[in-house]
C-alpha cells in the first residue's frame, strides 16, 4: 500500500499538471474516497493539487451515527480541502435512521469541514443504480430537500489555531487489512475532545509530520490511539516536543 500511495502521488501531481497545461481554469476533483476503508496519505494533498476532495458517505463496515463526521473530519484537517465534497447515500442510510437522524449526522459533517454534496450517475441501466426519481421517489423527495437546506446553511468555522491533536498514523492504515476497523481506534479520542469537551483540536498525521507539514510544538497535548506502525524520525519528533512541554498521551502500545 505504501508503494501504490507513493506511485499514485506522482502520478496525481502529474496528471494535475498535465490537465491545467490544456485548461489551467479546469475544476479537478480527488479520488472518491470511502468513508471508513481508506489506506491512503491523505496528508499530501495539502499541496492543494486537487479543487475538490470527494468522499462516500456510505458507512461500509461500520454503520453508527459517528463514522462520518469523524471521517470527515479527519479528511479536512490533513487535506486543508478549499472543498471537501461528499456523497450521502441516503438510499442506504433511510434504512438505519429516520431522516430527523440523518439530518443530524449530514449537520454534524457540515460542522467539520464539509462544504457540499456530490451524487453519482442517475439513470444508469445496471440493477444496482435504477433512477430513484422513479424506484424510489420518496429518497429523492428527500434527498432535494436536504440538497436545498444544507446549501443555505450557516457554515461553521473551525478553530485556526488548536491547542490539542489527535494522531492519525496513515502508515498503520497502510500495513492492515481494508476492512479492518481502524475508524473504532480513533473514534474515543475524537468523541472525548470533540462532541463531549467541545475543545479546540485537530487531526494530524505521521507522514504530515516527518514531512513537515505539522508542527508538534504548538500542541500542549497529543493523543495516539492507534499506531501499529511508527517511524523513528517520528519517534524523535514526538520525543523531542514532550522536552519542551507537550503532553503525549498514548493508548495504543
Amino acid at each position: 500500500k505504501r508503494w501504490v500511495n507513493d506511485f499514485m502521488d506522482k502520478f496525481e501531481r502529474k496528471a494535475v499538471e498535465e490537465a491545467k497545461k490544456i485548461k489551467p481554469d479546469i475544476v479537478i476533483m480527488s479520488p472518491d474516497l470511502l468513508d471508513d476503508t481508506i489506506s491512503i496519505d491523505i496528508a499530501k494533498w495539502r499541496d492543494g493539487r486537487f479543487d475538490i476532495i470527494a468522499a462516500q458517505l456510505g458507512q461500509h463496515n461500520r454503520g453508527t451515527c459517528v463514522t462520518s463526521p469523524l471521517y470527515t473530519r479527519i479528511l479536512n484537517d490533513l487535506a486543508k480541502p478549499r472543498e471537501l465534497w461528499v456523497c450521502p447515500h441516503v438510499e442506504s442510510s433511510n434504512s438505519i435512521w429516520s431522516d430527523e437522524e440523518i439530518w443530524q449526522i449530514l449537520s454534524q459533517c457540515f460542522q467539520n469541514g464539509v462544504t457540499g454534496f456530490h451524487l453519482w450517475t442517475l439513470g444508469g441501466t445496471e440493477i444496482y443504480q435504477p433512477d430513484i426519481r422513479f424506484s424510489s421517489p420518496e429518497n429523492w423527495s428527500y434527498l432535494m430537500k436536504t440538497l436545498q437546506t444544507f446549501g443555505e446553511g450557516y457554515r461553521v468555522k473551525l478553530p485556526e489555531k488548536p491547542k490539542a491533536a489527535i494522531l492519525c498514523s496513515e502508515y498503520s492504515q497502510m500495513s492492515i487489512t481494508a476492512y479492518w476497523d481502524w475508524l473504532g481506534f480513533i473514534e474515543p479520542a475524537y468523541g472525548l475532545l470533540g462532541p463531549v469537551l467541545k475543545s479546540d483540536f485537530e487531526f494530524i498525521s505521521d507522514l504530515g509530520l516527518i514531512r513537515g507539514q505539522f508542527d508538534v510544538s504548538k500542541y500542549k497535548l497529543i493523543v495516539i490511539p492507534f499506531a501499529q506502525v511508527i517511524e523513528p524520525v517520528l519517534i524523535d519528533k514526538l520525543v523531542e516536543a514532550v522536552k519542551k512541554g507537550t503532553t503525549l498521551f498514548i493508548s495504543d502500545p
